[in-house]
């Protein structure tokens, strides 16, 4: 087949430079440099091939466009499409916010009653304290009481009665007061199971200065302000006789309400923002993106790039399935190995010194190794996008107590964050997706030793006859080499921490790519 020379998009030949050519590694599909820049930036979506929709990582980014335009125009555009889908979200957040707002203003007041509860009921027992005294003294004296000391005794009597009379009335304020507090801790915290109709917030609130939203009843819940519906005026109240809406302000509103989209999806509408195509429905168990042009939902998978890679380079070049395409068994267990090694008399010993007794060690050290990964690596390095993950944050934004500057950043820090998660997981997906399928040929080679063992009678292997397992043993220690440099790859491209796979087969904790470097030379120099 002919070599291609020319961009499939504009046409123009492809140059050492400007425009470069850049071939997806799933598709083949050529294009220039150029074309693929400008196609990234006017999308929504994370880099992907625009033929075939697949993801693109960093580092794919890395080796074919410069480093001026992936820490420049890249990053700036990655700031942008993620503000925007934080701000289209920002409603979502609103009930948290007023719940917020109102345990604020609840506290304080459930504070000062909390302590006005312990100075009556320290009164209380100092009142206590006194009539039980005088009577003590009564008692042990031998005094006879006389009239002054029975209207000294009702007017303690008295006052204890109206200690108890305050302390009543305390206690109900401060019942009502914990129960308000501990009503909005439930909406705050998704606790609350009082099934209530659903508020959808429409638009942003017209007051200035407030960040809120209002509800369906046009009223912002976080400055308690009620809006007409039909001129999006400030009202006095919310049937408020003496408003009178304008026509000019009327038709404006009107035409304002021609910039909404409903979703594709449910039918929601949803105003635009900053003039950007990217739209997200915000409406509980949604969530769809979709094109304010077209009105199509927008769809766009990331891929594993990782496992791609190691398969076609272990696999003639064979396109593999993808790494979450777990295939039917699982991963072998404990068992699946160590069934078949006692069948052939071969138990681990870690005092053995035999070849054959350091292979089977070996592989116990592996598969331990791999259910470190699975079990505990895997989850720590799992992130996902939700409430939880941005809720302090667009609630603090929302009360007024985070600038917009500062929010942006954040923002920027959380998703910059899972950005190298997400690529740190991508690599340990891969080892535990090619380790899954070496492991199965272990056991594949382990049981056919097994059949070839005669019932009844002793049958000790050999080394030849474990060599096709010694085999796979060492593509296990390609696949470590291969991992543990994709890991500091990954670190060096995002300036980021990453664990290793020692020698002895055990995942080290995050370590920075400098550190790694060093420990990697001085074990090489002990040697």
């Amino acid at each position: 087949m002919a070599e291609v020379t020319d961009c499939s998009v504009c046409a123009e030949k492809f140059t050492s430079s400007v425009r470069t050519k850049i071939c997806c590694g799933y598709c083949s599909y050529n294009a220039c440099k150029t074309c693929v820049t400008r196609y990234l930036l006017s999308q929504v979506l994370d880099a992907h091939c625009m033929n075939c929709r697949m993801g693109w990582n960093r580092e794919f980014l890395d080796l074919n466009l410069s480093k001026a335009f992936v820490k420049g125009l890249w990053r700036e555009h990655k700031k942008k499409m993620y503000l925007n889908r934080e701000k289209a979200l920002l409603s979502n957040f609103q009930k948290y916010a007023a719940a917020k707002k109102k345990m604020q203003e609840i506290g304080p007041k459930l504070s000062e009653a909390l302590k006005n509860h312990t100075a009556i009921d320290n009164e209380k027992h100092k009142c206590h304290a006194t009539i039980s005294e005088r009577k003590q003294k009564i008692a042990r004296d031998n005094i006879q009481p006389n009239e002054e000391f029975y209207v000294n005794h009702l007017s303690y009597i008295s006052k204890l009665s109206d200690i108890y009379k305050e302390e009543t009335e305390n206690y109900i304020i401060y019942q009502r007061l914990q129960m308000r507090f501990n009503r909005y801790n439930n909406i705050y915290n998704d606790n609350d199971t009082t099934v209530k109709e659903k508020k959808e917030f429409i638009m942003k609130c017209v007051k200035e200065g407030c960040r809120g939203f209002l509800s369906q009843s046009y009223k912002c819940e976080l400055c308690s302000t009620y809006v007409c519906k039909d001129c999006m005026l400030i009202k006095a109240e919310k049937n408020d006789e003496t408003h009178v809406c304008k026509k000019e302000d009327v038709d404006t509103v009107s035409m304002i309400r021609k910039e909404t989209r409903p979703c594709p999806k449910c039918g929601i509408r949803i105003s635009k923002i900053d003039g950007c195509d990217q739209m997200w429905c915000t409406a509980d168990g949604c969530g769809t993106a979709f094109s304010w042009i077209s009105g199509k939902i927008i769809n766009g998978t990331i891929h594993n790039p990782h496992y791609y890679e190691w398969v076609r380079r272990n696999n003639n070049g064979v396109v593999p399935r993808n790494p979450g395409d777990i295939p039917c068994g699982g991963f072998p267990d404990y068992h699946s190995i160590g069934t078949p090694l006692r069948a052939l008399g071969l138990n681990v010993s870690y005092t053995a010194t035999t070849p054959l007794n350091k292979q089977v060690s070996l592989i116990y050290a592996i598969h331990r190794c791999f259910m470190d990964i699975q079990g505990f690596r895997i989850p720590m390095y799992t992130t996902i996008r939700d409430n939880i993950m941005f809720k302090e944050l667009h609630v603090n934004f929302l009360l007024e107590n985070l600038t917009e500057e500062k929010w942006i950043q954040s923002i920027f820090m959380k998703e910059l964050n899972m950005e190298k998660k997400n690529a740190i997981l991508a690599v340990l997906q891969t080892f535990l997706a090619a380790g899954q399928d070496l492991f199965r040929e272990i056991v594949t080679q382990l049981n056919e030793l097994v059949a070839k063992k005669t019932p009844n009678k002793a049958y000790i292997v050999t080394i030849d006859e474990f060599k096709n397992v010694i085999e796979v043993l060492d593509q296990f220690e390609e696949l470590r080499n291969y991992i543990n440099q994709s890991l500091i790859k990954t670190g060096e491209d995002l300036s980021t921490p990453v664990p290793q796979i020692s020698q002895p087969w055990i995942c080290e904790s995050a370590a920075s790519t400098e550190r790694i470097k060093e420990k990697a030379k001085e074990s090489k120099e002990k040697k």
